[in-house]
């Protein structure tokens, strides 16, 4: 709750106080047939919807892209206790209306919105615009095993070397923000890539619309990808690892003191990556690009220190959001 100013938290108490007594509201007419507001999809909007929203917004669960896309009733392609704020004072009658219905939901079609993206990448990076640069990385162990060849060493000391790894290598999100300045390199290495046009049917699924100011709403689901290559799109847009540089990290990460490890298994997957950003398509300047992907890791790595050999197997997963805002060209 911490995040939360203190007016944002007084206003959801009280009406969370009368929610608990109010009849749940059917939804309101919504443009294109999107029941904003209606998180849970029972066709009603109540505390329940702004609970989802406000635990979403501290990271406690997951949201699907459409269960986003309705929860985002303000339209600020974000969703957070203004959201959760706004459903509760819809559900108790204080509103009619969200801020989101008022948007004007214009289809453009994926060739047209991806082009614009691609423009939009290349202008940055010729340009050099400011921005503020966020990234939230964590990283937690979901299982691990510690073996020897040796007897000299007891399967105590092998499970608590393998509680210490997973000490070691889990870690808390944690948001670090960097403001980009102008003209600087820094502008250009940590910009998004392009797609490749000629590839769009490798992605799960792009969306873009129009908003109220004629800008595009672009939305990109990429497909789950194992041991990418540099041709994947995650890789190539993202600025993601490829397999083989992961692997090489993950030897490089396990040699003692100039020892090589060896590497008997390692696999490695990219899921639920989503790109989301707001474009103005006649100057092709970004407003906002937020982006998350998940990787999933599973090794078996084996260092070997003269006759003794000890073996790791460990099962990763690591989260990434990203996020750009508060352009200046």
């Amino acid at each position: 709750m911490k995040n939360f100013s203190k007016k944002a938290i007084s206003g959801i108490l009280s009406l969370v106080i009368a929610a608990s007594a109010a009849v749940s509201l059917p939804i309101s007419g919504s443009a294109k047939g999107i029941a904003y507001g209606d998180i849970n999809g029972d066709s009603f909007v109540n505390s329940s919807d702004a609970l989802a929203a406000l635990t979403y917004s501290v990271g406690k669960r997951d949201l699907t892209s459409d269960e986003f896309i309705r929860a985002d009733v303000n339209a600020d392609k974000k969703v957070n206790s203004s959201d959760a704020l706004e459903i509760l004072r819809y559900s108790v009658g204080l509103i009619q209306k969200f801020k989101a219905e008022g948007v004007n939901n214009t289809s453009v079609d994926a060739k047209t919105a991806v082009t614009v993206f691609n423009k939009a990448v290349e202008y940055s990076k010729k340009i050099l615009p400011s921005y503020t640069f966020q990234q939230t990385p964590s990283e937690s162990v979901d299982d691990v095993k510690v073996t020897s060849n040796s007897s000299l060493i007891s399967d105590d000391l092998l499970k608590q070397a393998a509680e210490d790894a997973k000490k070691q290598y889990t870690t808390a999100p944690k948001t670090y923000t960097k403001i980009v300045q102008q003209k600087t390199e820094e502008s250009v290495q940590k910009m998004v890539g392009t797609f490749d046009l000629s590839r769009l049917s490798d992605l799960a699924s792009v969306e873009c619309k129009k908003n109220e100011k004629g800008n595009y709403l672009l939305t990109v689901k990429f497909k789950n990808e194992k041991n990418p290559t540099e041709s994947s799109q995650i890789v190539k847009v993202l600025g993601q690892m490829t397999y083989d540089s992961a692997k090489k990290a993950l030897a490089d990460n396990n040699s003692l003191d100039g020892v090589k490890a060896k590497i008997d298994a390692f696999n490695f997957t990219y899921e639920d990556c989503i790109l989301r950003c707001e474009i103005n398509p006649s100057s092709y300047e970004f407003v906002s690009i937020d982006w998350s992907v998940k990787n999933v890791s599973n090794s078996k790595v084996t260092t070997a220190v003269g006759f003794v050999k000890l073996t790791v197997e460990m099962s990763m997963t690591g989260n990434n959001s990203t996020s750009y805002s508060k352009f200046g060209y």
